[in-house]
């Protein structure tokens, strides 16, 4: 019935029963080596993978996606330059940018309907209303965490200044002698 080679796993498999075969409580009858999925191993690897082959999913949204560019090269800017920025705060960045997609295609979404914000026949807000409100204050919140001062570029050391500078007054002379 089974082709297990192991004599025992199938001993371990009695063992979890009681004595009317019944499992035995906290006990899945299977031995470790069998307990597929308790470690999220396949799920961490699929997101990895999707992660990798969206690398700018951005570019797949248009006009959209072009002014949400815009928005996470300012941010990124911003914060001091490409260089500067660690993973932290680029992760934080492109969730920074994926609300402001939501916030602003949700505001127009309800500036574009014929109602407005209000639903006249229950004399309330939409429901969307109050979950924009919930996205614009955490969209706040994280703003905050990437920090509202816009840092300057760190400055080249003194050698890299200097070897700049020679090489644009070589680049200078040689456009001049020709």
């Amino acid at each position: 019935m089974t082709d297990s080679t192991d004599p025992g796993e199938a001993s371990t498999a009695r063992q979890n029963r009681d004595d009317l075969g019944r499992w035995r409580k906290g006990s899945t009858g299977l031995p470790s080596s069998c307990r597929h999925g308790s470690h999220g191993q396949r799920a961490l690897e699929s997101t990895l993978s999707a992660l990798a082959t969206e690398s700018d999913w951005l570019e797949d949204l248009g006009e959209v996606g072009a002014a949400a560019r815009e928005l996470r090269d300012q941010l990124v800017q911003d914060q001091g330059g490409e260089g500067a920025v660690g993973e932290t705060r680029r992760l934080l960045t492109e969730q920074v940018v994926r609300k402001w997609i939501l916030i602003e295609s949700g505001y127009r979404y309800l500036l574009g309907q014929g109602g407005g914000p209000i639903d006249k026949r229950r004399r309330q807000l939409r429901p969307l209303v109050i979950q924009l409100d919930r996205l614009d204050s955490s969209l706040s919140r994280d703003l905050q965490a990437l920090g509202l001062e816009r840092r300057p570029k760190p400055a080249p050391s003194l050698e890299e200044y200097i070897a700049s500078r020679q090489a644009e007054t070589e680049a200078a002379e040689e456009t001049v002698d020709s």
